[in-house]
């Protein structure tokens, strides 16, 4: 074996096992006396993570395996949006010396990540509306009954101001003429 079969080795392992050091990484980065800091940078990198992914995602061409990875990108990114992204708005106005600018500079930058975090493709292509909790009722354990809400005042008012809106057209005339004799 000369050198460059052992350089080309070498290179091969490393990028096969490289991904497996980044978390050795991470732990040296040193810390900052700011933990608002500390999380932001760790939030950004995690996000930069999820756009790497959901690049290689798009790059597969197996149906199955891509909607698989899909959903665990989705699961991450509510991961992140529900756990990870409250607790780095909680540290916003914590810390030494804190002043109403860094406060705005801080709501700024987390307004980024999750901006950043709503924009990574998961493969849903529709606009995600926000949750909206069912209206229930408590009642005994497990037994809560749930209502649904209908809003009455948006009705369709095509019905009201036209009379003939339900008139029969010569199509429809036509269509039941047709019918009627079919069946007998």
């Amino acid at each position: 074996m000369n050198i460059s079969d052992a350089l080309t080795r070498t290179d091969a392992l490393l990028t096969k096992y490289g991904k497996y050091t980044t978390d050795e990484e991470n732990k040296n980065r040193e810390k900052s006396n700011d933990r608002f800091m500390d999380a932001y940078t760790e939030m950004v990198d995690r996000v930069n993570e999820l756009s790497l992914k959901a690049e290689a995602i798009g790059q597969e061409k197996n149906r199955a395996l891509k909607a698989a990875q899909n959903a665990e990108l989705r699961r991450e990114k509510g991961l992140l949006l529900t756990e990870e992204l409250p607790k780095l708005e909680k540290l916003v106005k914590k810390g030494k010396k804190v002043t109403q600018e860094i406060v705005d500079d801080r709501v700024g930058k987390v307004r980024q990540v999750k901006e950043g975090i709503e924009s990574v493709p998961d493969g849903v292509h529709t606009q995600r509306k926000p949750f909206k909790p069912m209206v229930a009722e408590s009642g005994a354990k497990g037994n809560g009954k749930q209502e649904i809400i209908i809003d009455a005042t948006q009705r369709d008012m095509r019905m009201d101001g036209d009379a003939n809106y339900y008139a029969h057209t010569d199509a429809t005339k036509q269509f039941r003429q047709a019918r009627s004799y079919h069946t007998l």
